[in-house]
Formats: structure tokens, C-alpha cells, sequence
């Protein structure tokens, strides 16, 4: 096997990982994106998630919102 044909093959394997790490990982939001998608303002934002009716993720002062707490609560 010549050398760019290695390339190539690592170049596909690399493709591969990094679908597979994108499909793994799960979708996080900012507030401002939570908002945009449900289409309320930001204190109804806060509010849910002080509330823990929207379940986030806090990280130091900014919150972070798993998209799959958002398809929860809009069920």
C-alpha cells in the first residue's frame, strides 16, 4: 500500500470517529437557543429551570440545556 493510499484510509477512519463522536454526544443548548425553540422569553426560561421544570445544567454562572430536556417537557 503506498503512502497515499494510507492517507486516504486514515483520512476515512478519521470521518468514521468523528460521526460516531457526534452521534454519541448529546445536543446541549444555550438559554437564548431554548428560548428561540420554544418561543417563550427569558425569564420563562430561568423560571423553568430554577423551577426544575426544565432540567439544565449549570456551569459557573451560564446554564446549559440538554436538547432531550426540552423534547421532555414539551410531551
Amino acid at each position: 500500500m503506498n503512502l497515499e493510499a494510507k492517507v486516504m484510509k486514515n483520512d476515512n477512519l478519521f470521518d468514521v470517529l468523528e460521526n460516531q463522536k457526534q452521534e454519541a454526544l448529546p445536543v446541549i443548548l444555550t438559554p437564548t437557543e431554548a428560548m428561540d425553540i420554544l418561543g417563550v422569553g427569558k425569564n420563562t426560561i430561568y423560571q423553568l429551570l430554577n423551577t426544575g421544570a426544565l432540567h439544565g445544567i449549570r456551569i459557573g454562572r451560564t446554564w446549559r440545556i440538554p436538547l432531550s430536556s426540552i423534547e421532555i417537557l414539551v410531551k
